[in-house]
């Protein structure tokens, strides 16, 4: 009985100093982690924001485009030229692409803005090891 003892203290010896020799290197990657899906969630967050503005954007192009083409027919129809007949704009055409394109563009806008609020993203971006810390500690509390 004793010489199995003595083996498994040696076998739990030889565990500790595996597990203290590779905990720094498993922290250090588990911090950069941290910092890289920081990194990733602000690159989200920005490409949101990019397609926000881009939809709002194309949305605002489209109502000009509708403005021009009903001026140009109400100009039309007040001088009634037959010979430049412009075409006749066509609201259903136009509408809802701008309601769509304002619509995508505000979703974008509202995820971008819910995405930078979250204050441990910025905490990992400026301290990785106290999110990471805070990681650790809410999969132990769960």
């Amino acid at each position: 009985m004793n010489g199995i003892e003595e083996k498994a203290v040696d076998l739990l010896n030889k565990i500790e100093s595996l597990v203290s020799q590779q905990s720094q290197p498993a922290w250090d990657t588990f911090v950069q982690l941290a910092k890289v899906t920081a990194i990733g969630d602000l690159a989200i967050t920005s490409g949101l924001l990019v397609l926000a503005i881009l939809f709002g954007m194309a949305g605002r192009y489209v109502q000009k485009t509708f403005n021009k083409k009903v001026t140009a027919y109400e100009e039309w129809r007040r001088e009634g030229d037959n010979l430049r007949r412009p075409e006749e704009p066509d609201e259903d055409y136009y509408y809802p692409l701008v309601v769509v394109s304002w619509f995508i563009s505000s979703i974008c806008s509202i995820a971008a803005t819910i995405m930078l609020l979250q204050v441990w993203m910025w905490v990992a971006l400026v301290n990785p090891e106290l999110a990471a810390a805070r990681q650790i500690v809410e999969k132990f509390l769960r």
